[in-house]
């Protein structure tokens, strides 16, 4: 079971540099991802954008890491420590183009002198015994204490899995200042990027997806996760409107959902048309999802 988790609101940075492990709990589309992402940014910015963002001027080599791939690692290399797993991961992407003995190296040098940030996404994506990968983990950051962990995961995938840190924090949904903030900083951005320069416009468009939000409750219960806020802003930006009811907004994810898985097996319908599965997304799947 999970430890009593604080209500009060705190910043990011305030928990950050509380502890040198720390454990982001959130329901999907809450940005735990794109927090790990942009933690990674961050930690490999200079010491002025750390100190500021992070509250920490320590310098730190980011390793982002989704777990959900590394289990996969795991699984083909059932002997595999956690830093040739990790070797193993950054080889797969071409990181430096070098050999993995080089990377596992690097990486060993950089967790035995304590300046390693590692940031793994998604310990609840896990293919197989999620107990048994997080239990891995776990010993590993147990033996280098001296670097930081960020681990993140869904709520509800988190329980039962072992304590990786006495600090637990939770992704509070959007205020209604930060759909605001969200809103209008979407609408110059993708205007800029359609016009090539700003629009003065701009505000008076985020203003009306605004009015649509907070016109439905329902809506702006939904507009309340980043995730979900991001794409009924597309839907506006597309349509030019937003729905009235949610289940026409859901109809319009679907397609989009399902375009998407189209557009993606006909690549793989190019590089390997025996493996390519025969499914008319399209037509099977909108009806059924």
């Amino acid at each position: 079971a999970l430890r009593p988790l604080r209500t009060r609101p705190r910043p990011f940075r305030d928990v950050f540099k509380g502890s040198l492990v720390q454990v982001v709990l959130g329901e999907p589309g809450a940005g735990k991802s794109t927090l790990s992402k942009w933690l990674a940014l961050v930690a490999a910015d200079g010491r002025l954008r750390r100190e500021h963002d992070l509250g920490v001027a320590e310098r730190r080599v980011p390793i982002p890491v989704s777990v959900g791939l590394l289990s996969k690692i795991k699984e083909k290399n059932e002997s595999a420590s956690v830093l040739q797993a990790l070797a193993l991961y950054f080889q797969d992407r071409s990181v430096g183009n070098v050999e993995m003995s080089e990377i596992e190296s690097f990486l060993r040098d950089r967790f035995e002198r304590g300046e390693a940030l590692l940031i793994l996404d998604g310990v609840d994506e896990v293919a197989g015994d999620r107990v048994d990968i997080a239990s891995w983990l776990q010993s590993f950051i147990g033996q280098h204490h001296r670097n930081r962990f960020v681990i993140t995961s869904r709520i509800v995938g988190f329980a039962g899995l072992p304590s990786f840190a006495s600090d637990t924090v939770v992704v509070r949904p959007f205020s209604d200042a930060q759909i605001d903030r969200y809103v209008h900083a979407f609408c110059a951005a993708y205007r800029e990027a359609e016009l090539g320069r700003k629009d003065p416009n701009a505000r008076e468009i985020g203003d009306d997806l605004l009015s649509a939000i907070q016109g439905s409750e329902r809506l702006k219960a939904l507009a309340r996760n980043p995730f979900l806020l991001s794409s009924i802003a597309l839907v506006h930006r597309a349509e030019g409107r937003l729905p009235r009811h949610r289940v026409e907004l859901y109809e319009i994810f679907l397609r989009a959902l399902c375009e998407t898985w189209a557009w993606a097996r006909r690549l793989v319908l190019k590089t390997a048309p025996s493996e390519a599965p025969t499914v008319e997304y399209e037509n099977e799947a909108i009806p059924v999802l």
